[in-house]
């Protein structure tokens, strides 16, 4: 045997169902080794679920259109220009920042627009497209 699961003494009554998966790796001497351990975990199952609103996320990818990325920067332009005027009569940092991020943010959600949330990882990626897609199927194929 060369592959093994390696735990401390105090432990080793805590390992539940230890399993060798063979063939997941195929061209080696080695098999993949998985066991659970009882109680690791224990306190996060008993956490309360706290229920979250639907995120937005800005569609940055839209930037790589120069038309998009000009009607950006004078967006970003007339907001920075707005906060000069009101960081010099205020001194507090946080309400600086503040002023900055909500700028920011305003430009680029004006000009790009936003998406809500969603799963669909490959979709949404730049890399992702059809021929990358036919790649792929194409290697699940063989």
């Amino acid at each position: 045997m060369i592959d093994f699961i390696t735990v401390n003494e105090r432990m080793r009554s805590a390992v539940v169902d230890p399993r060798v998966y063979r063939g997941s790796n195929e061209g080696t001497d080695h098999y993949l080794v998985l066991c659970r351990i009882r109680g690791l975990f224990r306190r996060w199952r008993h956490r309360t679920s706290v229920s979250t609103t639907a995120l937005q996320r800005i569609r940055i990818e839209r930037l790589q259109d120069e038309d998009v990325k000009d009607k950006c920067k004078c967006r970003l332009r007339e907001n920075i220009s707005n906060l000069d005027e009101l960081c010099v009569n205020e001194l507090d940092l946080e309400n600086v920042w503040h002023n900055v991020k909500k700028g920011l943010v305003d430009a680029a959600t004006e000009v790009c627009g936003v998406s809500k949330r969603t799963n669909e990882r490959k979709d949404s990626t730049l890399w992702w497209d059809d021929e990358v897609r036919m790649e792929f199927e194409a290697k699940k194929r063989a």
